[in-house]
Order: structure tokens, then sequence, then C-alpha cells
């Protein structure tokens, strides 16, 4: 219960400072436009013999509304994605061989990013809460197993957690291209089942773009 909570107070809180909060006292305002590779493997308590590199292949598209104060060194932002997660996932009792499961979220993310050496590199952190809108599994394993409503109602649909970035910015003071690898890190547990706990991880890589879309002047004392 307090974890679905925190997952709706980042809600609340990425909504607010999109809308209003962020630009109190900004002095620029930014668009940016992302998209990438998503490298996903959950973890399974207890351990079902996976490791990190049988990951589930996805992509990310994402739209990031940001803030930068007077001394150009802090942003804010509000990131709103499309996140396609999953598992490739070993053989189980119920299965004839390994299959992919593919997940699908809707996630918001309030950030605060710092630039460093000269403004050309930058570290972000913040938290992410996602909505899981759609699941199902490859044809292969459709076409094997019956059952598959069944197993894919053993997960639930809220995700939550902290989410970490390094990238690179290159470009004009008004328009800037970007490089970012990004990590999450599921503080939630999204199985149903009370005998196992599975929390995500994802991992990725993305490009975009960055605009500039609004310029303040403040009065220096």
């Amino acid at each position: 219960m307090q974890k679905v909570r925190l997952n709706r107070v980042v809600f609340v809180f990425a909504f607010f400072f999109l809308v209003k909060g962020g630009g109190l006292f900004a002095q620029s305002k930014f668009l940016e436009f992302k998209s990438g590779f998503v490298a996903s493997s959950p973890f399974y308590n207890p351990e079902v013999g996976k490791k990190f590199i049988d990951f589930q292949q996805g992509i990310s598209l994402s739209v990031c509304f940001g803030y930068e104060y007077p001394n150009e060194i802090i942003r804010l932002y509000a990131e709103i994605s499309y996140v396609g997660k999953g598992d490739n996932y070993p053989s189980q009792e119920f299965t004839k061989g390994k299959y992919n499961l593919i997940m699908n979220y809707f996630e918001i993310s309030p950030q605060i990013r710092s630039y460093f050496l000269s403004g050309l590199f930058y570290f972000s952190c913040g938290f992410y809460s996602g909505y899981c809108f759609n699941s199902g599994f490859d044809d292969e394993f459709l076409s094997e197993n019956q059952d598959v409503k069944k197993i894919t109602d053993n997960y639930k649909k809220i995700d939550f957690g902290p989410k970490a970035s390094l990238g690179v910015e290159l470009g004009m003071q008004n328009i800037r291209g970007c490089i970012e690898v990004s990590y999450e890190y599921g503080l939630s547990n999204i199985s149903k089942l009370s005998s196992q706990k599975i929390t995500n991880q994802a991992l990725f890589l993305s490009l975009g773009i960055d605009f500039k879309i609004l310029q303040k002047n403040f009065r220096r004392f």
C-alpha cells in the first residue's frame, strides 16, 4: 500500500512541476525529444537461473519539458515516455522453451540535471513512475501455449523507482543534440504471486534533440 501511494506522489509531483511549479524562477524553458534502445531484464527472488545478458530488446520514445535556472548549470525536467520493457525468459515448467515477455509502459519522470565540463556533459537523477498498458508474449510462445492470459495476469500494472542518466550535448545555444545512457531500477514488486518477487531494471541508450523555447531576462543586482 505504501509503495502504491509513493507511486501516486511521483505522478502528482511530476504533473504539478510540468504545469507550473518548475517555471516559477526559471530563466529558460526547453523542449526535448528522445528515442532509443532499451535492454530490460528483471530481478527475480528466488532466482530463475538467468543473467542480465538474457535481456529483452525494446524501444523508448520521450518528450521532456525542461526549466533552466540563472546559473545555467541546473535544469529541472519532466519526462513523459513510452518504454518497451519485458524479459527473455528461460524455460519454465509451463513452457517448452525460452520465450519473450513484452510489457509496454507509459512513464512519467521528474528529474534534476546538472551540467559539468563547460556544459558539455550532464548527469541527471530522479524517479520514474510507470503504468503497463499492454503486455503479451511472442508469436512462438502463443502458438505453443493456450493459457496465456492466466500467465500475463500474474503481473501488476504499476512500476516505479529511481532513474539516473549520463549524457553529452553538442550544438548551438538554442538547438542541441544529445547522446544519453540511462538506468532504471524498479522498487515495485510487479509479480502478483506471493511465492516470487520480480522487480524491473532497464538500460537505455538514447539520441535526442533539445530546443530552447523561451528566454527570460532577470535583473542582476
